[in-house]
């Protein structure tokens, strides 16, 4: 009996792929501790550039309070498609720099000021 996993996979560097779900299968008792990889592609019509990346890095960085996606989208320096604006979120959530909390972006990689000068101020217990 086939056990399935899934794990959903994007790199926005690689031109010619987008999320891969991997399903992975156990094979008979002939092929015993053999691992067999199906990729399935989805089609996406604009990928994320590094400095597409890096922009919405730097904007969610840059604002004084935690905004919501469309919030985020509307104040980009350059406009982008909202597919592609949704799939670097995915990156950075992926990536663990951002978490979402009631639809609020929120920047937790280790060089966020903001979250230095809370730890800073808070007491120890």
């Amino acid at each position: 009996s086939p056990i399935f996993r899934n794990i959903f996979f994007f790199h926005p560097l690689l031109k010619n792929s987008s999320i891969i779900n991997i399903s992975i299968f156990n094979i008979t008792e002939n092929l015993k501790n053999s691992i067999v990889y199906v990729y399935t592609m989805i089609n996406i019509l604009h990928y994320p550039k590094l400095d597409s990346i890096l922009m919405v890095e730097k904007t969610i960085i840059e604002m004084k309070s935690y905004p919501t996606r469309m919030e985020l989208w509307r104040v980009l320096p350059k406009q982008m498609q909202y597919q592609t604006f949704k799939l670097i979120l995915n990156y950075l959530e992926k990536s663990n720099k951002i978490i979402f909390d009631k639809n609020k972006i929120i920047w937790i990689f280790p060089n966020n000021q903001k979250l230095n000068d809370l730890i800073q101020e808070s007491i120890s217990v």
